[in-house]
């Protein structure tokens, strides 16, 4: 049997009725639905304590400034320091666009295996650096005011190596000294929790020198007790705790452009920073 064919007219009248019922579905749609611009993320400055005895130090002696504030570095770069609320959680210093760095020494502890040979695990020996330019601590923008929390934290610097590309430089090779952690990123009220660690670098161990269990310590100042304002400073230090897993012992750790990981060994490597929100601070917990 034969369809008969639809008449232009018809056709007509059935694409004007289609349109009209998308224009009215479209002006009906809630304004709600439409995607917000999603929140920047607060902005920091990051200060070395340059302490006596400290190993990571900033580049004062030729910036005349402890300090690392985002935004412009004064030299045509630009300093990238945020906490990423939201997701990690975590405060990135970046200096990759900068021509600002930080320094660095550090002192051999041991191989993984308890070796006290720098070669038998591919370490350095002692040594330092001027080219730091990325440093990392883990889950601290979630922090209430007043607390105090165990964390990873991480330091990574160029080695000597001359940055590949332009607008967005990287490296051929990331060596990072990291502290080790549980990977839960769960806060605790020092001295409350003191437990054996089993994630990160916590599986190795460093003869008598460690138990493979290192952390650093981070405390967010506690609100103005007179106003009640809003402090949204952090104190990060790796100064050891006797009976906590909080240590000035870290892991030296090359990752390749093939993304394979080389440990170096274990190294000596106290520091301490000063943490402050300057932009955007609204969005963390006050």
């Amino acid at each position: 049997m034969r369809v008969p064919d639809l008449s232009k007219q018809r056709w007509a009248a059935i694409l004007i009725a289609t349109v009209g019922l998308i224009v009215v579905w479209a002006a009906g749609r809630p304004y709600a639905q439409k995607r917000a611009k999603p929140t920047p993320n607060p902005t920091a400055a990051v200060t070395f304590a340059d302490r006596e005895g400290d190993d990571f130090r900033s580049d004062f002696t030729d910036s005349l400034s402890h300090s690392y504030v985002h935004g412009p570095d004064g030299s045509g770069g630009t300093i990238d320091a945020q906490f990423y609320v939201g997701g990690s959680e975590d405060l990135t210093l970046n200096l990759i666009r900068s021509a600002r760095k930080f320094s660095g020494s550090y002192t051999f502890v041991g191989c993984p295996d308890g070796s006290l040979d720098p070669s038998a695990c591919g370490g350095m020996g002692n040594g330092g650096f001027g080219d730091g330019w990325f440093i990392n601590v883990h889950k601290i923008a979630d922090m209430p005011p007043g607390w105090t929390q165990w964390t990873t934290a991480a330091f990574t610097a160029a080695f000597g190596q001359t940055p590949i590309g332009g607008r967005n430089p990287k490296y051929e090779t990331l060596w990072t000294f990291s502290w080790c952690h549980d990977g839960s990123g769960a806060w605790s009220t020092y001295p409350d929790r003191i437990e054996t660690l089993s994630f990160g670098c916590g599986d190795l161990a460093v003869g008598q020198y460690a138990h493979g269990w290192q952390m650093v310590l981070v405390t967010r100042s506690p609100n103005d007790p007179q106003t009640g304002q809003p402090n949204y400073t952090w104190t990060v230090s790796a100064d050891p705790i006797e009976g906590t897993p909080v240590g000035d012992l870290s892991g030296l750790v090359e990752r390749t452009k093939t993304n394979s990981t080389i440990p170096h060994g274990f190294y000596r490597t106290r520091f301490q920073l000063l943490i402050a929100c300057v932009s955007g601070c609204g969005v963390l917990p006050g």
